[in-house]
């Protein structure tokens, strides 16, 4: 994968993966390991996804949400000052992200 993938194998991330290295493995490979993006953010993912498919940071995209990063209460206070806190159960706004589609209270 890093000769055929240079810009993601420079992603992968340095101590999650154990001995395993970019070098070893194909791009097709359906295999998940450690990745940590430009903004330092780790996270799993399967080889073939990020090559094949182009796929990069859930975090970063909105795709998961890390709380003090993307969540509703970091992004938009004022609006997350109107959750309601027992209607919601254990949900809370550090815990959605902005562009979650789930309905709340």
């Amino acid at each position: 994968m890093a000769s055929q993938f240079p810009e993601i194998a420079a992603q992968w991330h340095p101590e999650k993966n154990g001995i395993l290295t970019p070098q070893q493995v194909t791009p097709y490979a359906n295999r998940k390991v450690w990745w940590k993006c430009k903004l330092g953010h780790s996270y799993q993912a399967m080889i073939s996804a990020r090559s094949m498919s182009g796929t990069g940071c859930p975090y970063c995209a909105g795709r998961k949400v890390l709380s003090g990063f993307n969540d509703l209460a970091t992004l938009h206070p004022k609006i997350a000052k109107q959750w309601h806190t027992t209607l919601n159960g254990t949900l809370t706004p550090d815990s959605v992200t902005v562009g979650s589609h789930r309905k709340v209270w």
